[in-house]
């Protein structure tokens, strides 16, 4: 195996040194040590994820501010997550709202069997009333957007306090207004330093003499988050405070549903209503309404509207199959999103690329190396897309639905072995060239005297 690069081993770091889950725990199971903790900044980054986008026929870029931790400070956002999540199950149970929420919770479920059960409940509405309708929805800049006020509430509404404790207190301020770095920026700040001989990025002087005070050109690198909304994307504490924050909406949108015969599911922001034929407006207004309500906003380009009846041929959505959690279904036959097999082609299209120019620089052989791609891309490896995608067609056929999945990688073998071998031949070509044009320079720079 290859050493790690600086950058790579710069990317392992945080503001404090490694400790054991035990330690952790011990530490953020004392009310007040966490009463008195400094928080570290969060780290911050930019994850960029191509998107094809359907209306623009365009693949985009995606950004999503992702910011983490130091160890302690996770260590303290874990146990308190947990905490918060024992309690929430506790209000899932009286509010009758288990079957609603599905993400961020212990159900030992996949995103697949979400999706089936989806699924099967709109083939049992085609079945006994014969049509249905499903409405999917999606929050705008979700975990940005939690307002902080109505957070505090839902969060001593759920300790049953009207004043959260010191410890507690602590927590939600140091998430709520939360300080974070620029990681890059950090990382160039201590540049000259060897990451190899470190455990942290910098000592405790260090942090506060060159991180919280003014540096170079850069200026301030510690930015606080003063706006009165949002939560770090990547905390331990954001998935369950992000459900906690949902709850009036969830209550509201379960009740419309228990009064009108539909059923309801959310998944962190992405929203599916499914109900009888009739309703689909009357279910667009209320998530709409409620969402406002709590100071959250849909986003319009993702809403989809499908209308699932049954005809003479079977059974059909007629404005096209309904996307959910990574698969699709026109009322027949369960599908992957054909985003997801793209997706899934362009990182092994990228991974030959890169397998191919290291070849090149390589003095041995011409071949690339085989293995690791039939590991990351084919049948013979495990926790693969090919592997999500047999077990997948497993979930789908085992829920009694009809499963085209299998189908749409069934020739993944023969592509990836293709595109092996033409990289195989550019690569045997280039080196020829390579020789051929080498020779040609050795024989032009002698001279009939060296003969």
């Amino acid at each position: 195996m290859n050493p790690p690069t600086r950058s790579r081993m710069w990317y392992r770091l945080r503001f404090d040194c490694p400790i054991s889950e035990a330690a952790g725990e011990q530490y953020a199971s004392d009310p007040e040590k966490v009463a008195a903790h400094a928080f570290f900044p969060f780290l911050s980054y930019v994850k960029v994820s191509p998107r094809y986008r359907k209306v623009e026929h365009k693949v985009k870029p995606k950004e999503r501010p992702i910011r983490y931790a130091s160890h302690l400070d996770t260590a303290i956002y874990r146990h308190y997550a947990n905490c918060l999540s024992d309690a929430y199950e506790d209000l899932l149970a009286r509010e009758g709202l288990q079957e609603c929420v599905v993400a961020y919770r212990r159900l030992n479920k996949s995103n697949v069997d979400l999706a089936v059960e989806v699924f099967g409940i709109i083939r049992a509405y085609l079945k006994n009333k014969g049509s249905c309708f499903a409405l999917c929805i999606d929050i705008e800049d979700f975990f940005e957007s939690l307002d902080h006020k109505e957070l505090k509430a839902r969060w001593q509404e759920l300790l049953g306090v009207t004043r959260l404790p010191e410890d507690h207190y602590n927590v939600f301020k140091s998430v709520t207004r939360y300080a974070y770095v620029e990681r890059d920026k950090l990382f160039k700040l201590f540049a000259e330093a060897d990451p190899a001989g470190r455990r942290r990025i910098c000592s405790a002087r260090e942090f506060r003499e060159k991180v919280r005070k003014r540096s170079g050109q850069d200026g301030r690198l510690v930015e606080v988050n003063r706006s009165g909304k949002g939560v770090p994307q990547g905390s331990p504490i954001s998935a369950v405070l992000s459900n906690l924050y949902m709850v009036p909406f969830d209550k509201a949108v379960n009740r419309f549903c228990t009064d009108n015969g539909c059923h309801y599911r959310r998944y962190s922001d992405d929203i599916i209503l499914v109900g009888p034929a009739g309703l689909e407006d009357s279910a667009l207004s209320l998530l709409r309404d409620r969402l406002q309500a709590q100071g959250l906003r849909m986003n319009e380009s993702k809403t989809e509207l499908r209308h699932f009846r049954v005809s003479s041929g079977g059974c059909e959505a007629q404005e096209g199959p309904l996307q959910y959690l990574g698969l699709t279904y026109d009322g027949e036959k369960v599908l992957l999103r054909s985003s997801t097999l793209s997706r899934y082609h362009r990182k092994l299209r990228r991974y030959i690329a890169a397998s191919e120019r290291k070849a090149l620089s390589s003095p041995r052989g011409t071949r690339l190396c085989r293995r690791r791609t039939f590991r990351q891309f084919t049948m013979r490896g495990r926790r693969n897309f090919i592997d999500y995608a047999v077990r997948a067609d497993e979930a789908v056929e085992g829920a009694g639905l009809r499963s085209g999945i299998r189908n749409q990688v069934r020739r993944h073998w023969v592509i990836v072995n293709r595109l092996l071998m033409e990289a195989d031949n550019r690569v045997a070509a280039t080196r020829s060239v390579r020789q051929a044009t080498s020779l040609v320079a050795v024989t032009r720079n002698s001279s009939p005297g060296d003969e």
